[in-house]
């Protein structure tokens, strides 16, 4: 390639309101194929491999946003809410990450069972330490095989997990995590048919995750939902995407 076209694009693509020619490719594939019902696979960015060096890379970023990060702040403290109405004395949170999830629902109830699994180890070892002292259990546990009981918690919680499974990857994952539930699944998850405008559903397309239904997954697997709506915590936050809580039931 001759050094004037190099010098060509790099001045288009530092020209306003350009966007560069493989962007608007890659971009025209990803509407085709949600279109046809066809969701490419995004390995590359949401691997194993991908949350262990996380874990390695981003641990103080990470610590940093649970501390300052006032949407995912009120976030939790909305999960905490949720669980307060409901009946229950224990709960497993399946890819619980660092735990900054779990350790909001312990300040909350200081007295139940909790217990959190990940799978990715280093992930695990950051945990351990972030919750030091709490009297949380930590397992290594991928969603599709649980090493739980059936019916063995009362709830069952997933929190920003569900959306790195690819569609074909989610009813199996439900299925595990209704096996080990005996009363209620609380996702905590960007569920597509919660999305409010146009631009949130847009940025959820082109995001480095997996869009999912979970009202109809759920369905699917024999978990009516209860309650489903978009969190409060992103009310006033119009250019992110939210999380939406939804409640299944497993109770008669």
């Amino acid at each position: 390639m001759s050094q004037a076209v190099v010098s060509l694009k790099r001045t288009m693509k530092r020209l306003p309101l350009v966007v560069p020619a493989s962007a608007l490719v890659r971009r025209a594939w990803r509407i085709t194929a949600h279109a046809v019902g066809c969701v490419p696979r995004k390995d590359g960015v949401v691997s194993r491999a991908y949350w262990e060096r996380r874990a390695i890379e981003r641990w103080d970023a990470d610590c940093q946003d649970a501390t300052n990060d006032q949407v995912y702040l009120r976030a939790r403290g909305e999960i905490a809410q949720e669980l307060t109405g409901l009946p229950w004395g224990s709960l497993l949170e399946v890819g619980c990450g660092f735990g900054r999830v779990l350790s909001a629902v312990r300040a909350a109830f200081p007295e139940r069972e909790l217990v959190g699994g990940d799978f990715s180890l280093n992930q695990l070892r950051h945990c351990k330490d972030y919750l030091a002292g709490q009297g949380i259990g930590l397992v290594q546990a991928g969603a599709s095989r649980l090493p739980f009981a059936n019916g063995q918690f009362d709830v069952v919680l997933t929190a920003n997990m569900l959306i790195y499974l690819h569609p074909s990857e989610l009813g199996r994952a439900l299925q595990e995590l209704k096996r080990v539930s005996r009363r209620y699944l609380l996702l905590a998850e960007c569920g597509q048919e919660y999305l409010d405008s146009p631009h949130r559903r847009r940025l959820l397309r082109d995001a480095p995750f997996y869009a999912h239904d979970y009202t109809a997954a759920l369905k699917q697997v024999g978990v009516p939902v209860v309650k489903g709506r978009l969190m409060q915590a992103w009310a006033d936050q119009p250019g992110r995407l939210p999380q939406s809580l939804i409640l299944g039931t497993l109770s008669p």
